[in-house]
């Protein structure tokens, strides 16, 4: 079987922001988390559906946004559920 990786190039991106204010700073970096922690979690949950779904011998999970969207809205009404 040949090797597909030496087909593709892999590129990284780096940004360097000079927010000119501690309050900015605080604040940047505050986002920063928020997009990581957002990014780290559908990442882990998409994960778990691929390992899934490879352990029942499915299909592999769409990774549509809009799919996303509407399971993080069924989870949160789940959480509101059971809260009440």
């Amino acid at each position: 079987m040949p090797d597909k990786t030496k087909d593709k190039e892999y590129r990284g991106v780096e940004y360097r922001l000079f927010p000119g204010s501690r309050a900015k700073a605080r604040k940047l970096s505050g986002l920063a988390g928020a997009c990581r922690f957002v990014w780290n979690h559908f990442l882990a949950r998409n994960k778990e559906d691929h390992d899934q779904a490879k352990e029942s011998g499915g299909k592999k999970p769409s990774v549509s946004f809009s799919l996303q969207e509407s399971r993080q809205d069924e989870a949160t009404r789940q959480v509101a559920r059971e809260q009440a």
